[in-house]
């Protein structure tokens, strides 16, 4: 599997005893394999020739290295900036020159990308997501560096669109929805992704099309998006994307529920029973209110209200796990482990033992951190150095989350290792079939047939 100087890549030739006078001299890697995998093609500018020349004997062209340092500095200088969530002018001005660095980053990747492999649990989501696909064995894995850019102009765009939306800029901020809807169906093809995305930008492109006031085409986009939900499986999202498609077609006023990201399954219905909230306990008005904050955008009010929501009432699960679940999606995975162990702590307090799924989505997430190697400096949990003990945790989270792939993954995980392993393949058959991400599905496939080749 080719992990260097990728196909168009310039380099620099040197140390060559045979050829002594293309030393210093450049070319470019061309397509294809050869036998022996230390070697790679590379037309010779200076002789005007394509020869099999030895990777040690190449060097990336110099401007391969800047362009990467120059890659990755906008790639966090862009997950700052949308952090900031400003709408400002000269912020707008900003982002505007931001983009046109992206594309131009973008238009140059294929000259200069230098093939090296996205490393495993890397910063960016889109790039680990990548690192962790399966591939064929006669695939080239995808470059950090074709992650990098593809990130840092998927964010750009978003957080220059979400700003001349809120600037009320709508003519400019569609463009760049469109883009991104696009960009989500090439990144499928450029990088592994899944279109777990795609729903998202269709839907924030429905809604800026709303409150443009182009309501024909926001019903348009509102349908495409509860189409792609159905092709990809399904999504808990599902009921917020349908009460926006009938306030339009029924020409209701009532303000859009838009931002569905940050819904969390076990609270998406009761956040909009309103009459039940009235006279319900404070703890769960404040939980209600922070998603409710969360639905309109607010990460920054929701985190805080999840925190008044724990301090009200420290003993019940549900806001410890709904903490662990935005820490999850900060990608802050100590934070995330140690609220999900409190969740399932909890849980297993007397007045809150219904609360089964919640347990076992908390467990398989815990098991799914240290699985992964996201959460090293933290010592395991008891049930997890213990093989009857975990065996009993995976069925349990198994039982309880019937439908969430990770917990088939954390039950196939603890039988691979007892003395039935076979068994496991089922375990991990089921977790490929309740996935809703393609990426998901193929990776939990591939990790049944590859038990089962072991064991054959």
């Amino acid at each position: 599997m080719l992990s260097l100087f990728a196909p168009n890549t310039r380099v620099i030739l040197q140390g060559l005893n045979s050829k002594p006078e293309w030393n210093g001299t450049k070319g470019t890697v061309q397509k294809g394999k050869l036998s022996d995998p230390h070697q790679r093609a590379i037309h010779v500018d200076a002789a005007d020739k394509t020869v099999a020349i030895k990777v040690f004997n190449m060097k990336y062209e110099d401007a391969t290295l800047e362009y990467k340092h120059r890659l990755q500095d906008n790639v966090n200088e862009a997950v700052r900036i949308q952090k900031e969530k400003n709408s400002s002018q000269e912020a707008i001005q900003k982002l505007r020159e931001n983009l046109q660095e992206a594309e131009e980053l973008m238009r140059r990747l294929p000259e200069m990308d230098d093939g090296v492999a996205v490393p495993p649990y890397t910063h960016m989501a889109c790039a680990r997501r990548a690192s962790q696909q399966f591939s064929q064995d006669d695939c080239v894995p995808p470059s950090e560096m074709t992650c990098h850019a593809h990130g840092f102009l998927k964010l750009t765009r978003t957080a220059l669109g979400e700003a001349l939306e809120a600037a009320e800029q709508f003519e400019e901020a569609l463009p760049l929805y469109h883009a991104l809807v696009e960009q989500a169906k090439q990144m499928r093809q450029d990088i592994w992704q899944d279109n777990s995305e795609l729903h998202l930008y269709m839907n924030s492109l429905a809604l800026c099309y709303k409150r443009a006031g182009q309501i024909p085409e926001a019903i348009k986009w509102y349908q495409a998006t509860l189409q792609k939900m159905e092709e990809e499986g399904g999504s808990p999202h599902r009921g917020t994307v349908e009460h926006n498609l009938k306030c339009l077609v029924e020409n209701n006023e009532e303000e859009d529920i838009s931002n569905f990201q940050s819904i969390d399954p076990v609270h998406a219905d009761a956040v909009n029973d309103m009459e039940a909230l009235a006279n319900a306990p404070l703890f769960e008005q404040i939980l209600a209110q922070a998603m409710r904050c969360g639905m309109e955008g607010d990460m920054d009010r929701k985190m805080e209200l999840i925190h008044q929501a724990i301090a009200v009432s420290p003993e019940d699960p549900r806001g410890h796990y709904n903490l662990a679940v935005q820490y999850m999606r900060a990608e802050e995975y100590e934070n995330a482990t140690v609220s999900f162990m409190r969740a399932m702590k909890c849980v297993d307090i007397e007045q809150h033992r219904g609360m089964e799924e919640l347990w076992a989505r908390s467990a398989a997430n815990v098991f799914l951190c240290f699985d992964h190697s996201l959460v090293d400096s933290l010592p395991k949990p008891d049930w997890m150095c213990h093989a009857q003990k975990m065996m009993q945790a995976g069925l349990r989270a198994a039982k309880g989350a019937p439908d969430f792939n990770e917990a088939w993954n954390m039950l196939g995980s603890a039988i691979e290792e007892g003395p039935n392993p076979a068994a496991a393949i089922k375990c991990f058959d089921q977790a490929a079939q309740v996935s809703e991400t393609e990426m998901n599905r193929r990776k939990y496939f591939i990790k049944a047939r590859e038990l089962e080749q072991r064991l054959s």
